[in-house]
C-alpha cells in the first residue's frame, strides 16, 4: 500500500490536510484514537512506514504515535481505495479495447506496484469478482465521468450512421 500512497502524493513528504481523502480519514482516526490490542500483531508485519507531517494539527493533541488500530484501519481504507481505483482503471481500459490483464499490468506500472506490494493474481482476482458482480447486477457499463462515449460505442454509432447513410443514397 505504501507504493500506492507514494504514487498518489505530489511531494516527497506528506503534510496532513483536510483537503484530500487520505488526510480527512487519517485526521478522523487520529482524533478518535481507537485502540485495540488485537491489531498489534497485524501491524507488526507491515514493512513500510508512511511519513506524515502533522503541521498545525499537533496543537489538536494528535502528535503522538498512532495506535495499531489506527494503522490497521488506515491500511484497510487505502487497500479499498486502491481496489476502487483499479476497477475504474481496468473497466475504462476494457471499454476501449484493452485486455484486462494488460490493463492490470498498466495499473501496477502507473502506481509503481511490485509483486512484493500486491501480487498480480490478487488484483486480477479482485477485477474478476468486481466484473462478475457488475454483470450479475446488470450494470455492465458505467456512465463515463467525462461525458464522452467509450471508443467502441462511438465506433458502433459511426458505423451505423455511415451504413444507414449509404442505404439512403
Amino acid at each position: 500500500m505504501l507504493s500506492f500512497l507514494l504514487a498518489n502524493q505530489e511531494e516527497e513528504h506528506y503534510f496532513i490536510s483536510e483537503s484530500d481523502v487520505f488526510g480527512m480519514y487519517l485526521l478522523r482516526l487520529l482524533k478518535d484514537r481507537p485502540v485495540e490490542r488485537r491489531r498489534d500483531e497485524d501491524v507488526a508485519d507491515y514493512s513500510g512506514r508512511w511519513q506524515v507531517h502533522l503541521g498545525s494539527y499537533v496543537a489538536w493533541g494528535i502528535g503522538q504515535e498512532p495506535s495499531s488500530k489506527v494503522a490497521y484501519l488506515f491500511n484497510s481504507y487505502i487497500h479499498k481505495f486502491m481496489l476502487r481505483e483499479l476497477h475504474g482503471f481496468v473497466e475504462q481500459a476494457v471499454e476501449n479495447g484493452t485486455q484486462a490483464k494488460h490493463a492490470i499490468q498498466g495499473f501496477m506500472v502507473k502506481y509503481s506496484l511490485r509483486e512484493e506490494d500486491v501480487q498480480f493474481e490478487t488484483l486480477q482476482k479482485s477485477w474478476q469478482r468486481y466484473w462478475k458482480k457488475r454483470r450479475k447486477a446488470g450494470t455492465r457499463r458505467r456512465v463515463s465521468l467525462t461525458g464522452q462515449l467509450p471508443l467502441r460505442e462511438l465506433e458502433k454509432r459511426l458505423t451505423n450512421t455511415a451504413s444507414s447513410g449509404a442505404r439512403g443514397a
